[in-house]
């Protein structure tokens, strides 16, 4: 189990691949999907549910999300914080469509909050001390 910051606690399971003398690790399975964010090659999602719900396992790979979303992780991770995940808020007006739409439009949350109409923004109350 994990535990952040916020007192979440979370139960993942990291399948660890040995190649030789060296451990990298596979995939981490997870129902929460923040860890996306973390940096794992692979995500599977269900793995750790009841059998009797027979729920299909999902299997998601950053590098192939990245690729289809034609994003880097920096960007994709400012996704997520605009879309709202467990760590952040979330921002009146800002959904997971229009939050792809600024990060491909602007590329950073950093750039979205230089080029904003400061005056009719409600990201900024949000992200501008």
């Amino acid at each position: 189990m994990l535990t952040s910051e916020a007192g979440e606690v979370t139960r993942y399971t990291g399948i660890v691949i040995l190649r030789g003398n060296k451990a990298s690790v596979y995939a981490v399975a997870s129902e929460d999907m923040d860890f996306l964010t973390f940096g794992a090659p692979k995500f599977l999602r269900h793995l750790m549910d009841p059998s009797s719900r027979k729920v299909p396992v999902m299997e998601f790979e950053i590098s192939k999300i990245l690729e289809e979303m034609n994003l880097d992780m920096d960007q994709f991770i400012d996704l997520c914080i605009l879309s709202r995940w467990d760590y952040c808020e979330s921002i009146r007006g800002i959904g997971g469509l229009t939050a792809l739409k600024l990060i491909r439009r602007h590329g950073s949350i950093e750039n979205i909050l230089e080029n904003i109409n400061k005056q009719r923004c409600f990201l900024c109350s949000y992200l501008v001390p």
